[in-house]
């Protein structure tokens, strides 16, 4: 056999075998379903200190339905912000309203889903996504 032609077989057979070998690792043992957080870190919304609050307030008013005080569940969320959030400092003005829009549409969700509602572990899977 000749030098070039020689040299040519084997690495036919070596990108062969790699080849081989990297089919095997995609087709071999199932590794599983693997779960990717997309969203990055939830910071304090998903600290129980925090919301654990939160749910019973939003619990509460949803278990009241149509008879719920949301100006006075409004004025809860606020008076929980600057501790939850800010060290006991005021919070800003869209933090507020971040906020509030949540609880509105925590409300919301419990209409469409009231089992969110009963557990706090539920309630954080509809709200955050299971973990």
């Amino acid at each position: 056999m000749k030098q070039p032609i020689k040299l040519a077989a084997i690495a036919l057979i070596a990108l062969t075998a790699v080849a081989g070998a990297a089919q095997a690792q995609q087709h071999g043992a199932p590794q599983g379903d693997t779960t990717v957080n997309v969203q990055g870190p939830q910071g304090p919304f998903a600290d129980q200190k925090v919301m654990m609050p939160f749910y019973e307030l939003l619990r509460d008013a949803h278990n009241q339905g149509d008879k719920a005080d949301l100006d006075a569940v409004e004025t809860k969320v606020k008076a929980m912000l600057p501790a939850a959030f800010n060290g006991g400092q005021p919070v800003s003005k869209a933090m507020e309203d971040h906020v509030l829009g949540v609880a509105h549409q925590a409300l919301a969700l419990g209409v469409s889903n009231p089992k969110m509602f009963d557990s706090y572990e539920a309630f954080m899977a509809a709200m955050l996504g299971p973990q």
